[in-house]
């Protein structure tokens, strides 16, 4: 019994292809060859980049789109999550209008109190309880929270109106092309900061964890308001120097208690230097404290430049030269629609996070704006990412035929993460030698991306003899992910006996398990002693059952039980797992599909009864059997649905 993670085919994408000493090929003339040594120090900092999501949208209600995006955060292993509030309750038609009074679902529409409230002459605060929930379900998955709290406060009334808690500066006006969020008058910046760190605090407090990053405003620059709603060039200026007047207040009060701060939300470009310089220059000016400079980078085609522009505004001043960078608004590439839905554009992604990766030494990590969440591509990627290892190798060879890359190590070799990408026009052929591999025995899990479909790729291998990863071929436009794993690492899944006498395989849960960190078991007996696979969510019910019964297998889900019939002796059985269906193959031929509710796999456990049995894991699949796997099985294409 244990407790499993999520295992469905874009996250669990482990592929163990048993190890068989081959003679290296010839290499063909046209085939381009790399080599990483693995003992060679890399010039680059070692990976601790912290990847998420934005919840898309301000905040205002308990929307199972929300839920959803948290549940599939938490699955792909990502450790960020923004989670934005506008808490002036502001809406494009109508200046300032309640969220209670929008309809079912929203903050206070079902008479709960307003999160901010006058009493007796005094501002209270209140945290709304499907918020609270929200926020808790991110923490329980291990992501810490991205909070941007943006404008000032106001009481959101049942008539639909809000009353203003308070008072406003009179010399800004809406401008009428963007939101709106403004500021109250300088003699009032100390209540406000007093009312939002009592928030904060009760938020912090009630979810048990005290690390989250405080934000406010975002792009203060032009979202506070304008004299006579004209904007100009100068008062943009003067909105910054406000604000950050104002942020110093809150940033106080947050580091007194320990509590995390970033400033200042500006917009990133291609020309942002000036703009970051003024930022860094006020904060200074202020002594306001900032944990990071937050920045929200819709520009990551110029990554390069807005990062080296944000370092030299940093370092220019002492107080900020240990500050890291935080991207809370991440877009990579300038198309977006391409970004996370064409190889072309998972290329420009991987090319910006190498840039991202080059610097990871001062920069926090970041969250995807929006398109990454329910696109394959862009899950797969961030899987990917976030299980890679945190030691840099260097690719020897690369920058040839439109060829890049990055790889990364883990300290005791056992894990081994590449990132291959072409793109060129041309077809390129590429092994990689790997050099002081000592005694390493290493399993293989591929995977390409080919135009809008990610998948697993039998064709390479690594060959024991050589030391070489053969067989990588690339299309234009084409990406390779390679995990490469020791089998002398530690052992992930044992057997151990169960109290009726017969035994259970049960996985050990890691900080990231996925199928491809259970490790193979040795075989002894024939598959007829394996009686149950069972898949149990986090209560304990029973998602999945499978029951091999003489000519019978019997499939247990939704609450209903499914007799398939099956003639001869069983000498393989495996579970191929898409999004919410398994496909089920006795002795490798197809046999039953059956849907069933893959949401509580990410906390569930799955047992294996038998007296001893052979148990491998693939590409989002479970297989036993009498024998060792020495080739790959059932290719994708051939899936029944």
């Amino acid at each position: 019994m244990f407790e499993m993670q999520y295992m469905d085919r874009l996250v669990s994408l482990g592929k163990t292809i048993a190890l068989s000493v081959v003679m290296l090929p010839l290499l063909d003339a046209a085939t381009i060859p790399l080599t990483i040594d693995l003992e060679l120090e890399s010039q680059y900092p070692d990976a601790d980049l912290k990847r998420g999501y934005v919840l898309q949208g301000a905040v205002a209600q308990n929307h199972e789109r929300y839920l959803y995006a948290i549940r599939k955060s938490h699955q792909i292993g990502n450790e960020l999550i923004g989670i934005f509030r506008d808490i002036n309750q502001f809406d494009h038609g109508v200046l300032f209008r309640s969220y209670r009074s929008r309809g079912e679902g929203y903050w206070g529409a079902d008479g709960e109190q307003e999160e901010f409230y006058l009493e007796n002459g005094n501002i209270q605060t209140h945290i709304n309880s499907q918020f609270l929930e929200m926020c808790q379900l991110a923490s329980d998955g291990g992501m810490q929270a991205v909070f941007q709290l943006a404008g000032t406060p106001v009481e959101g009334l049942d008539d639909g109106s809000v009353r203003q808690l308070f008072t406003l500066d009179p010399g800004r006006e809406y401008h009428g092309n963007a939101r709106y969020y403004p500021i109250p008058i300088e003699s009032e910046f100390g209540l406000l900061a007093d009312t939002l760190y009592q928030w904060m605090f009760k938020l912090q407090e009630g979810i048990g964890r005290f690390d989250s990053i405080w934000l406010g405003t975002q792009e203060p620059e032009h979202t506070l308001g304008f004299p006579d709603g004209i904007k100009t060039s100068e008062f943009r200026h003067q909105n910054l120097t406000d604000y950050i007047k104002l942020w110093k207040t809150v940033s106080d009060r947050l580091h007194t208690a320990g509590m995390l701060t970033g400033g200042m939300q500006n917009n990133a470009g291609a020309n942002s230097g000036q703009k970051f310089m003024d930022s860094v220059h006020a904060l200074a000016a202020e002594n306001c404290p900032i944990d990071f400079f937050s920045i929200q980078n819709y520009s990551g085609q110029f990554n390069q430049r807005i990062i080296d522009e944000a370092f030299l505004a940093l370092d220019s001043n002492e107080l900020f030269k240990d500050t890291k960078l935080l991207f809370h608004r991440y877009q990579p590439c300038e198309d977006i629609d391409e970004c996370f839905e064409t190889t072309a554009g998972i290329i420009k992604v991987l090319k910006a996070e190498r840039i991202l990766l080059d610097r990871s030494d001062r920069i926090y990590g970041y969250n995807f704006h929006t398109r990454a969440k329910g696109s394959e591509l862009g899950e797969s990627l961030l899987a990917f990412l976030n299980r890679m290892p945190s030691k840099r190798l260097n690719i020897s060879g690369l920058l040839k035929n439109g060829l890049g890359g990055f790889a990364y190590i883990n300290e005791d070799q056992s894990h081994i993460s590449i990132a291959l990408w072409n793109d060129s026009e041309e077809v390129v052929d590429t092994e990689i030698r790997l050099l002081n591999r000592g005694s390493l025995d290493l399993t293989v899990s591929a995977y390409r991306g080919e135009d809008i479909i990610f998948r697993t790729n039998d064709d390479i291998i690594y060959d024991r003899l050589s030391g070489s990863l053969l067989g990588i071929h690339f299309e234009p436009d084409q990406y390779h992910f390679v995990e490469l794993r020791s089998t002398e690492s530690k052992n992930i899944a044992h057997i151990c006996s169960s109290e009726d006498g017969s035994n259970l395989v049960e996985v050990i849960p890691s900080e990231k398990l996925i199928l491809a960190d259970i490790v193979n078991l040795s075989c002894d007996y024939p598959l007829r002693d394996l009686s149950e696979v069972s898949f149990y969510d986090e209560h304990g019910s029973l998602l999945l059952g499978l029951e091999i019964e003489k000519s019978l297998l019997n499939i247990l889900a939704n609450n209903n039980a499914r007799p398939v019939p099956f003639e001869g002796e069983v000498s393989s059985l495996i579970l191929k797992f898409s999004s919410a269906t398994v496909d089920i193959y006795l002795n490798e031929q197809w046999l039953a599909s059956q849907a069933y509710d893959a949401t509580g796999l990410q906390l569930g456990r799955v047992e294996f009864k038998a007296d001893n049995l052979c148990f491998e894991n693939l590409q989002n699949q479970l297989r036993f059997s009498t024998e060792p796997l020495r080739k790959p099985i059932v290719p994708i294409e051939e899936t029944k649905l």
